[in-house]
């Protein structure tokens, strides 16, 4: 068994994914052999909670990147989990727009990892 970079994660392997198509194979695959899935991002919030006993496969979304829908005139934008906040910032600079409860956060921050912390700002 090994564990992520932090020590954290008891992995028996790591994957990278880059869309829905990927992560949901994966997590299908893992399903039927009853293996746990835990996801990954830029490793920032790795450590909130309990620490997992249960061997299983880390999930790497820093592939899945992408703008997924930004209808700019909405205040809307959609982007894929492993988006980071600096990236997100950039997108958003160029229609004069930000984010700003994202601003207390270091710019490599995925935007999964920061929702799934619930971003306690």
């Amino acid at each position: 068994m090994d564990t992520d970079s932090s020590n954290w994660l008891p992995l028996s392997a790591k994957h990278s994914v880059a869309s829905t198509a990927e992560a949901a194979e994966i997590v299908r695959e893992a399903g039927t052999q009853r293996t746990a899935v835990y996801p990954l991002g830029s490793g920032g919030h790795m450590r909130f909670g309990v620490r997992p006993r249960r061997e299983g496969i880390g999930l790497d979304f820093g592939r899945w990147s992408e703008v997924l829908a930004y209808p700019a005139g909405d205040l809307t934008i959609t982007v894929s989990a492993g988006t980071s906040l600096g990236r997100l910032d950039e997108i958003l600079a160029e229609k004069r727009q930000w984010l700003p409860t994202a601003a207390d956060y270091p710019p490599e921050t995925t935007v999964g990892g920061w929702l799934s912390t619930a971003f306690p700002t």
